[in-house]
C-alpha cells in the first residue's frame, strides 16, 4: 500500500484514492467427508483469523446438512476438540465424527453338557482318613439319576442389525442351529424342549455325538490304572480283576476273565 501511494508523489492532493485490505477475518472451517461404504464421516477442521471457536453444536449443524443423523457420539466430537484450540491460523486436523454400526451376526445354537461322560472320571488317588494315599482308589464314577439334566439347549439367535450413515440397514447372518437328539435312556423335557432329561439311573456315555444312559458299565480290566469300581447297576468286566481290588455294584457283576484276591459285592 505504502509503495503505491509514494507512486503517486506529486500528483494533486486529492487527486486519486486507493482502497488496500490490510487485515481480513476468515472464520474457521468445517469440511465433512463420507467413507466410500458411509460407515465413517471426518470433519475437516481449519483454524481461522478471529477469535471464533468451533463448538460442537457447529459439527452437528454440518453433519446434518450432509442428511448424517446416525452414529454420532458428541462427547467424543467434544473430546477430540479440546486439540483445535492449540493450533494456528490456516492449521488443519481432522476428527471422527460420526461412525456406522457394522450387524452383530447371531451366535450359533449350542448344547452344553450338564454331566461328565465316563471317560471323564478324574483318575486321581484318594486320601484316606489317616492321612494316606490310597493308589486303588481314583475317585467315584459319576452317575446320573432320573430326571436329572443331561444337556441344556441354547438357542441360535438372529443377530442385531447394524446401519451405514446414511440410515440404511445393515442385515446380520442368523446363528445355526443344532437338534437336540434323545438316546437310549434320555429323553426331551416334555415342558421344556431345549432340555434333556435322563429316564434311568446310570453312566452317561456319547456315541456319535449321541448322549445316552448306559445302566451296564463294561469295563476291560480292574486294575491300579482304573481303580476300584463303584457303580449303581450291572458292571461288566472283559478282562480281569487284580488283586487287592474292589468292585462294588447295585446289580449284577460279570467277569469274563479271573478275580486274584479281590472283593467283588455284587
Amino acid at each position: 500500500a505504502a509503495t503505491q501511494i509514494n507512486k503517486l508523489t506529486g500528483e494533486h492532493a486529492g487527486a486519486e484514492e486507493f482502497i488496500f485490505i490490510l487485515a481480513k477475518r476468515d472464520d474457521c472451517k468445517i469440511e465433512i467427508s463420507l467413507s466410500e461404504d458411509n460407515m465413517q464421516a471426518e470433519a475437516s477442521l481449519t483454524a481461522g483469523w478471529g477469535d471464533k471457536q468451533i463448538s460442537v453444536d457447529d459439527i452437528l449443524v454440518e453433519l446434518n446438512n450432509s442428511k448424517i443423523h446416525l452414529g454420532i457420539d458428541k462427547q467424543k466430537i467434544a473430546e477430540q476438540l479440546t486439540q483445535f484450540s492449540n493450533l494456528s491460523p490456516g492449521q488443519k486436523i481432522t476428527i471422527m465424527a460420526a461412525e456406522g454400526q457394522l450387524p452383530i451376526h447371531g451366535k450359533n445354537a449350542e448344547l452344553k453338557r450338564q454331566v461328565s461322560l465316563a471317560r471323564e472320571r478324574l483318575l486321581q488317588p484318594q486320601i484316606k482318613a489317616d492321612g494316606n494315599v490310597d493308589m486303588r482308589n481314583l475317585g467315584e464314577i459319576k452317575i446320573v439319576q432320573t430326571n436329572d439334566l443331561l444337556i441344556e439347549k441354547i438357542p441360535a439367535d438372529d443377530g442385531t442389525k447394524g446401519f451405514d450413515l446414511l440410515g440404511k440397514e445393515l442385515l446380520p447372518k442368523s446363528g445355526k442351529d443344532i437338534k437336540l437328539q434323545a438316546g437310549p435312556g434320555t429323553c426331551i423335557d416334555p415342558n421344556n424342549p431345549l432340555r434333556l432329561l435322563a429316564t434311568m439311573t446310570g453312566q452317561a456315555v456319547e456315541v456319535r455325538g449321541v448322549l445316552q444312559i448306559d445302566d451296564i458299565l463294561t469295563i476291560k480290566n480292574v486294575d491300579i490304572s482304573t481303580g476300584h469300581i463303584e457303580f449303581k447297576g450291572s458292571i461288566l468286566i472283559t478282562g480281569d480283576v487284580d488283586a487287592e481290588m474292589i468292585v462294588k455294584s447295585s446289580g449284577d457283576i460279570t467277569v469274563m476273565g479271573f478275580v486274584d484276591s479281590a472283593t467283588l459285592e455284587a
